[in-house]
């Protein structure tokens, strides 16, 4: 049977929790696994999408005022915040796992789709999905996603809104509009936290899933040493720089 890592790694910090999804996607292919999946969390933190412009997105004066770290990621899409209370959920696959010619759309709503069995087969039953990459629990947002796409491997992640911090949230994020004109920006919706939610029930159903649409079998590991010291090195010459993150260059 093939198999996969499920990683639960984190630090509390953002530049290198970022680095590391650069990292994991570009040394995959050398693993002796299909497939990672990483859950994962973040400071208080804005993180933006790569090709967004920071002053348009996030609230930096209130961001000061209030400790909330800036920090831009690989992929597209939006802006999010993140903080103790949010779990973040990352997929890392390669691209022939899917049937037919790969699509980043499809791939998006494949795994949001995945990210709502979950919840479900706990039961968290009024969750709908929005435009294909966010969920919706209530009505109200609770989780959204961005892919990126690099030499037939895909990284997707999503967020999910557990005990977050929700007027950091509203304040530290400029968004106020469902359907802007610049597809770059991120959209508004409304959010709440997910009540009575049990992490490790839903960790185990969400890799019972997994294992059952792929035939594979996970298990719990550990970042090799070479991911590591990628990420160290995206860090310091890329995820930590300001260049990156106010103005999204890079010299990697």
């Amino acid at each position: 049977m093939r198999r996969g890592r499920f990683l639960e790694y984190y630090t509390g910090d953002i530049p290198y929790n970022l680095a590391l999804e650069h990292s994991i996607l570009q040394l995959h292919e050398a693993q002796p696994y299909i497939m990672t999946i990483r859950v994962w969390k973040n400071p208080q933190a804005v993180i933006i999408g790569r090709h967004q412009i920071l002053e348009n997105e996030v609230d930096l004066e209130y961001c000061k005022r209030n400790k909330i770290e800036i920090g831009r990621r690989i992929s597209g899409g939006g802006a999010v915040y993140h903080d103790e209370g949010n779990v973040n959920i990352s997929f890392f696959v390669p691209v022939r796992i899917f049937q037919g010619k790969f699509d980043v759309i499809r791939a998006k709503l494949f795994f949001t789709q995945l990210l709502v069995k979950s919840l479900r087969n706990v039961g968290i039953i009024n969750v709908q999905i929005e435009n294909g990459s966010n969920i919706l629990y209530n009505g109200k947002k609770i989780s959204g996603a961005a892919g990126y796409y690099r030499r037939n491997w895909y990284l997707h992640h999503a967020t999910l809104l557990i005990a977050a911090n929700l007027a950091h949230l509203k304040s530290s994020l400029k968004a106020r509009d469902k359907n802007p004109k610049n597809p770059r920006a991120s959209r508004y919706f409304p959010t709440t936290n997910l009540s009575r939610f049990d992490y490790d029930a839903w960790k185990s159903k969400l890799i019972e899933i997994v294992e059952d649409t792929w035939k594979i079998e996970l298990s719990h590991g550990s970042l090799t040493k070479e991911e590591t010291m990628l990420a160290k090195k995206l860090k310091q010459d890329l995820y930590a720089t300001k260049k990156w993150i106010f103005e999204g260059k890079r010299k990697i």
